[in-house]
């Protein structure tokens, strides 16, 4: 609510307008995701100890950023706001609190009311998905927020009206988990149930409040049906080649088809792929994100009320195998369907091949990729006429071989055309034998054949074979690339000739279907459906496990490799059996007949599931697969915490004793393993992970440049938040009082990469703040601290501008030094002008982090100006510091273990953001509690104080020779003034100088880097000789401040001695004194 109207048609006593169970504000200009409501209110009808809800939100407009933050902040909130406008509440707390304030006419009403209602005893939950699209205004909307006067005004009133939240925190409430063995309630009990179809809004100038009305028994949300519709049950959007063929069928299906697709998963397990399924629908929902299991069963049968899909899928979801019962008797109306894509001996008898059999009696139909699996499930006492084989197709438009992708990836692989290359995309465990793969390329490059490989995916025996391929010194003719995505997948295709997966237990590999698509000849074992696939001379099928195996795939493989014009013509005979055959396309539309034959089925069996008796046991056999479930995760999570203990190296006390004065003996000597700093279990782990990395090597891990690009292409499970982004990143030119001054003379064509020095410049790289929170992670020593984990090192690199070094080779001698949560400052250049100027500012980022939690540890340079900026102006204590220390290899050194890291964006030099130095002042100058700066608005600046910033003597370049003098001729001009003269004394001292200062004077250098604790607009008067560097134009202009400079001729930025035209300083100095104070006036 942003003006009287609104507030008072808001207001709790007006029973006219409050007539729902729940009610949400909206922005006119904000939007929501097309779920959120859903999510909203099936959250507080199952969990009555919450009484509000909001979700992760997305910021746009004036600037971009994504907002993972909300009520899980807790205290936070006390401070600043972290939670969304369009907060789902029950309306009834809102009616005991009152309402909105509408006396507050300048913005934070919802803030306001957030706290009334913590006051109270309420608090709420926010939804991990980005569920709410919030619009950014222009800076000076609302005065509450972008004035710092009177948001502290806002803060203290807080204080006072709030005292029970103020004093003793928000409440804390945590969701629970459903109870051994509790029972699953039926559809439409126990729900304060919503007619979502039913809203009342009413909208004002720039509010919208929507309510939803009260209605008796199931929640009613009964859209529109206007095309055919399909439910998919799977357990998470993830990689894999069951989860590729969900998408390519249900894309090709929604996006083609013209169908409407409702996803619905049961596994919380990061679901990378969302962002993609997203593309075919937004109606997606991740139930343990909002729901307890129990409530799973109920809230299905809700959306096929809702939907009224044609067809309910079950794809590869066990606990949707367990719910059919209760699915069929309680929403007996869609056709149910399973596909199965192979069976799994080795896993519950059979796997979801067994599943299938085991619930055959619920299901229309079941489908599946090969004839091999539907003759598996029928010997198991599946009902034949139920069963159909639907092979699972490829898109041949879109997976076709592109020649100049193929030069180009050839080119960076560093092989000639004459080469041919073997691809290998699986997942690296047994069922796929790795070793086996490696074995038969070992003998190939014993017999002399030119050959180079590449093996994509990743799994638990990923470091298992990194580790066999160096022992037998393979590094060079086998490559294993880990997981990429399915782009950089096509592009290894495009370049590759043969495709080589010697599995021993398959379905048919969604892999291979791609492979031929672009014309590779195929390789692969005769196992599930995979003969019905490569059939004859269109590939090469050996029988697994038997002792001629591996010497069969060398014959095949030497011979391609002798005759590479046979293997390219394998390769198009197999991608016109494709396009024939299985092109998906042709997948669609016998799922379609099948779909058809389903419904047949369904149309003379329905009946039997709508009795009385079929309800009620179904709920008893919901509540035992829950239970089931619910103990296979407890189990595996205790076996996956007992592997982690079992394999962490163990940590022997060395005895006092002298050490043997033989020493090594010649020959034998290996790298030395980490050193421990305690016997603690992090420190083990961090030592066994760090042995995994020295054996692959440093130099094999991939680089991270862009922290955003490696969340959208490489980890998108990684928590990254993006803060702001300034759109107009510009630098100004400083002023002088020389009039037409030669700009392009003075700094030279080309300095910094500035063509022409006009009025200003737009920085080189834009800058985007983000904050990424990283599990398990090393800090290297070096130069940098640079961070790296187990398969990737972030060697950040904004534009040009590189900001870590990769780690030294010294790395896993170093002694390992464990820490629980640690948020890093240091970066390039750990020096006293780099620190103050870039990374400082950056720890605003987490400001609210550090400020409450105690624990998290920060890495700092090794300065004593940062021990003390720390110590003496932001009051954080000794304790909380690690020492970063440049180290070289004959020096001790150390390795950091960080077990949750805060890594915050980094700033290349001379390209600040303004905000982030506005958070600086204000997170960091203003919200911790110190005696320099904190009321600061209560101490206007002491207008008559001028700081000279002075050179280090000890400095080799531009020491001012005429200081002095030129000191003297500022006391003469300015009597009034009092003249105060810094050098790099205590910073604190400094600081409060800096604070007060009314104009700052010096030569240019990082003898001027404290301005960063000067007010914005405060004059900055910078000495300057010719082609001078210009970094710290971008901070002064971030800073806000009055920028001048007075050229010195004849002198360069390297020159050691200095002599300065004191007049011209002194005149810009008045120059710039009278400027600022018209601009004051």
């Amino acid at each position: 609510a942003r003006n009287r109207g609104i507030m008072a048609a808001a207001s709790a006593a007006d029973p006219s307008l409050v007539l729902g169970e729940y009610l949400v504000f909206v922005d006119t200009d904000d939007l929501l995701e097309p779920t959120y409501l859903e999510k909203a209110v099936w959250f507080l009808a199952t969990n009555p100890r919450f009484g509000m809800v909001g979700a992760w939100s997305t910021g746009f407009g004036h600037k971009t950023f994504l907002w993972a933050r909300g009520f899980e902040d807790g205290d936070t909130n006390l401070k600043t706001n972290m939670i969304t406008i369009s907060t789902v509440m029950r309306t009834q707390l809102y009616q005991q609190v009152g309402g909105l304030d509408d006396t507050l006419r300048y913005g934070m009403e919802d803030w306001d009311l957030w706290m009334r209602l913590a006051n109270n005893g309420h608090w709420g939950y926010t939804i991990p998905e980005y569920l709410f699209w919030y619009h950014v205004s222009p800076p000076g909307k609302w005065p509450m927020i972008d004035n710092r006067i009177l948001f502290d005004r806002f803060i203290t009133n807080q204080t006072k009206k709030y005292p029970q939240a103020y004093s003793k925190g928000v409440p804390k409430i945590a969701r629970t988990k459903a109870a051994p063995y509790e029972p699953t309630p039926p559809p439409g009990r126990n729900i304060n149930a919503i007619g979502l179809c039913h809203i009342i809004s009413h909208c004002y100038s720039s509010y919208c409040i929507i309510i939803y009305p009260y209605y008796v028994g199931l929640l009613s949300n009964l859209l529109h049906r206007c095309r055919p519709r399909i439910l998919a049950l799977v357990p998470w959007l993830a990689v894999g080649g069951s989860d590729q063929f969900n998408f390519n069928f249900l894309s090709r299906l929604g996006l083609h088809g013209g169908w409407e697709v409702t996803i619905v998963t049961d596994k919380d397990e990061g679901n990378p792929w969302l962002p993609q399924f997203l593309r075919i629908t937004p109606d997606i929902f991740i139930m343990p994100k909002f729901l307890r299991s129990t409530d799973y069963p109920r809230f299905i049968v809700y959306l096929i009320e809702s939907r009224s899909p044609d067809i309910v899928l079950v794809s590869n979801s066990e606990r949707a195998y367990g719910l059919l019962p209760y699915l069929r008797s309680h929403a007996p109306s869609p056709v149910y369907v399973d596909y199965v894509h192979m069976e799994d001996p080795d896993w519950k008898s059979g796997g979801y091949a067994r599943y299938s059999v085991g619930y055959k009696s619920w299901l229309d139909r079941s489908i599946f990729a090969s004839r091999h699996v539907q003759e598996y499930v029928i010997g198991l006492g599946h009902d034949a006429n139920k069963t159909a084989t639907v092979m699972i197709g490829v898109d041949a438009d879109k997976y076709v071989r592109d020649g100049k992708v193929r030069q180009a990836f050839r080119e960076k692989l560093g092989i000639k055309e004459s080469t041919l290359l073997i691809v290998c995309v699986a997942r690296m465990e047994h069922q796929k034998q790795p070793h086996k793969f490696v074995e038969v390329l070992k003998k190939i490059h014993d017999a002399g054949l030119p050959f180079l490989a590449v093996y994509i995916g990743t799994g638990y025996l990923y470091q298992e074979t990194v580790n066999r391929v160096k022992a037998l010194r393979l590094e060079s003719k086998i490559r294993l690339l880990g997981s990429l995505p399915n782009e950089e997948v096509s592009k290894y295709f495009s370049a590759g000739d043969i495709f080589f997966l010697p599995s021993k237990l398959e379905g048919i590999s969604l892999a291979m279907y791609e492979a031929m698509s672009m014309g590779l000849a195929v390789v692969s074992s005769r196992v599930g459906g995979q003969p019905e696939l490569i059939q004859k001379n269109m590939g090469f099928l050996v029988t697994p496990e038997t002792p001629t195996e591996v010497d069969e795939y060398v014959d095949i493989l030497t011979t391609l490799i002798h005759d590479p014009e046979y293997a390219r013509e394998i390769g198009m005979r197999a991608r016109r059996h494709i396009i024939s055959n299985h092109h998906l396309d042709q997948t669609v539309q016998q799922l379609k007949v099948e779909f058809c034959k389903a419904a047949h089925v369904h149309s003379v069996s329905a009946s039997l599931y709508g009795s009385q008796m079929s309800r009620d046991n179904s709920l008893e056999m919901a509540t035992l697969s829950l239970e089931y479930q619910r103990l296979c995760d407890q189990v595996i999570a205790q076996w996956l915490h007992q592997q982690e203990l079992k394999n962490a190296p163990k940590v022997q006390q060395q005895p006092a004793v002298s050490p043997s004065p033989a020493g090594p003996t010649p020959g034998t000597a290996s790298p030395s393993p980490p050193v421990l700093d305690t016997s603690s279990s992090d420190a083990a782990l961090g030592a066994m992970m760090l042995r995994n990395v020295s054996q692959q090597g440093l130099h094999n891990l991939r680089v991270v440049s862009d922290v955003l690009k490696e969340k959208q292409t490489y980890d998108p499970n990684m928590r990254l938040t993006l803060l702001t982004q300034e759109k107009q990143n510009r630098r100004h030119r400083p002023k002088t009082i020389i009039k037409d001054f030669n700009f392009n003379s003075f700094f030279r064509v080309g300095n910094d990469d500035i063509r022409d020095w006009v009025e200003s410049h737009p920085y080189m790289y834009p800058q985007q703040e983000s904050v990424a929170w990283l599990k398990n992670v090393f800090i290297a020593p070096g130069k940098s601290a640079t961070v790296f984990d187990t398969n990737r090192s972030f060697i950040i690199q904004v534009g040009e501008k590189i900001m870590y070094t990769p780690p030294p080779s010294h790395t896993p001698q170093c002694k390992v030094v464990a820490i629980r949560k640690l948020v890093s400052v240091v970066q390039m250049y750990n020096v006293y002008g780099h620190f103050l100027s870039e990374q400082l500012p950056r720890l605003a980022l987490v400001a609210d982090r550090i400020q409450d939690d105690t624990a998290i540890k920060i890495l700092i340079p090794d300065l004593e100006t940062a021990r003390s900026v720390f110590t003496q102006i932001l009051n954080i204590t000794a304790d909380r510091l690690v020492t970063y220390k440049v180290s070289e290899p004959t020096e001790s050194c150390t390795t950091y273990f960080v077990k949750d890291m805060y890594m915050v964006s980094s700033t290349p030099t001379g390209h600040p953001s303004s905000e982030l130095y506005d958070s600086m002042r204000r997170d960091l100058f203003s919200s911790l509690p110190n005696t320099i700066f904190a009321h600061h608005h209560d101490h206007p600046a002491t207008t008559r104080t001028i700081v000279f910033l002075r050179r280090d003597s000890n400095a080799n370049e531009r020491r001012i020779t005429n200081e002095e003098e030129l000191l003297a001729k500022i006391r003469d001009t300015f009597p009034s003034y009092d003249l105060i003269v810094l050098h790099r004394d205590n910073i604190a001292y400094i600081a409060s100088m800096m604070w007060r200062a009314g104009l700052v004077v010096g030569m240019t250098g990082h003898n001027l880097a404290p301005v960063v604790f000067a007010r914005p607009g405060t004059p900055l008067v910078e000495i300057m000789p010719e082609n001078p560097w210009v970094h710290g134009w971008g901070v002064w202009t971030a800073l806000g401040l009055d920028h001048w400079f007075v050229p010195v001729m004849g002198y360069q930025h390297a020159s050691k001695d200095i002599t300065v035209p004191v007049d011209m300083v002194v005149q810009t100095m008045t120059a710039a004194l009278e400027a600022h104070a018209t601009t004051t006036t």
